[in-house]
């Protein structure tokens, strides 16, 4: 049975979909379109559980963080299975926001064969915690304020055809994480934990939407499970001199699913201080953002440096993600930096060897160029 959930078309095949859910979530809020963003039908799979163990409360329904208790989420107390109501929040939110024509839950690929799309999806993470108790005295803090915390992370949400075979269409993952503090209200009593995880929720479920709405869902890309550069080495008889191409052809031919999105002639490598006078080159993965706590969201991306073997720099310790000296080529020092998830794992590697680089002479290099040891 089809049902119109304004302002798309909501179908629900989840068995236990017409119990109420207790996660917090105003879909009324969310932006609607005038217009769906792709015209296309597409089925959401529940979502796959994917969380750690360690997640769970105590017997007495309390977490402790930094010696602090606070009550907290249980998705076990969801009314149903957990997994069927998260599935839920998501599908009405993808409806509300009108990022498609149709969206149908179901339970499998079979219930849907009018279906474009199957959207697939884990729960790596989604709870929220509230301080259990008044600050102690010693703390100088109102007694009325309490420190929340919540963090909501889905994984590998992809859109696939009809063949589950087929690489997906798009991968994304959609998180954030909330650390703050808050008043109880006029009764004294103090926030929901559940309304602290939806606040995250609805962070990570608008960026996620966004993304789907302006990917491109066509088939011309695909997000394949594992990448490699598939260049000829460079040719060190002919390329010899300074004045080459710093990069050869890989700006103009990177694995697929991958781009060039930005290029630059006065850089300098990220955690290294020195003139700007390196060439720069960044790939960056098409159709995909992860997250991670460090991060937050972000692009998989590999970034290149090519720098005059004589340019003096030093390496900065207190960079947090510096660049990876390489190796050394036709007069020029070559660093990377890859940070994060992606699906092109052996990149520093592989663009090291296409350009046939000389190692660095020591396994730790602090100083390039003039002056160097």
């Amino acid at each position: 049975m089809k049902q119109p959930l304004i302002p798309a078309l909501f179908v629900c095949a989840l068995t236990a979909c017409a119990a109420p859910t207790r996660i917090p979530y105003d879909h009324a809020s969310v932006p609607t379109r005038a217009a769906p963003a792709h015209p296309l039908r597409v089925a959401i799979l529940p979502l796959e559980d994917a969380r750690q163990a360690r997640e769970a409360p105590d017997d007495d329904g309390l977490y402790l963080y930094n010696g602090v208790s606070y009550r907290g989420t249980d998705l076990a107390g969801l009314e149903g299975d957990p997994m069927a109501r998260v599935t839920e929040v998501l599908a009405r939110h993808l409806a509300q926001a009108r990022v498609f024509a149709q969206v149908i839950l179901v339970l499998s690929r079979e219930q849907a064969p009018e279906a474009d799309l199957f959207l697939t999806g884990k729960v790596r993470r989604l709870r929220g915690y509230v301080e259990a108790e008044s600050p102690p005295e010693q703390s100088a803090r109102p007694p009325t304020e309490r420190r929340v915390l919540s963090e909501v992370v889905l994984e590998d949400v992809e859109l696939s055809p009809q063949d589950p075979a087929a690489p997906p269409r798009i991968r994304l993952d959609a998180g954030w994480s909330v650390l703050d503090t808050r008043a109880v209200d006029a009764e004294g009593e103090p926030p929901d934990p559940w309304a602290v995880a939806s606040e995250a929720l609805r962070v990570a479920l608008d960026s996620l939407t966004e993304e789907l709405a302006a990917a491109d869902l066509s088939g011309r890309y695909e997000v394949k499970e594992r990448v490699s550069l598939t260049l000829s080495p460079v040719s060190t008889a002919s390329t010899s001199a300074p004045t080459s191409p710093p990069f050869g052809r890989l700006t103009e031919a990177p694995p697929a699913g991958w781009r060039l999105v930005r290029t630059s002639t006065g850089a300098r490598p990220e955690g290294w201080r020195g003139e700007a006078r390196c060439a720069q080159a960044v790939l960056q993965a098409q159709q995909s953002l992860r997250f991670s706590r460090s991060l937050g969201p972000y692009r998989p991306e590999v970034a290149v440096w090519a720098c005059p073997e004589d340019l003096p720099l030093s390496f900065d310790a207190r960079a947090d993600f510096p660049a990876r000296l390489l190796g050394r080529a036709r007069g020029r020092w070559y660093l990377s930096r890859a940070v994060g998830k992606t699906n092109w794992p052996d990149a520093e590697a592989e663009i090291a060897a296409y350009l046939g680089l000389e190692p660095p002479p020591r396994r730790h290099m602090f100083q390039l160029g003039a002056g160097a040891p």
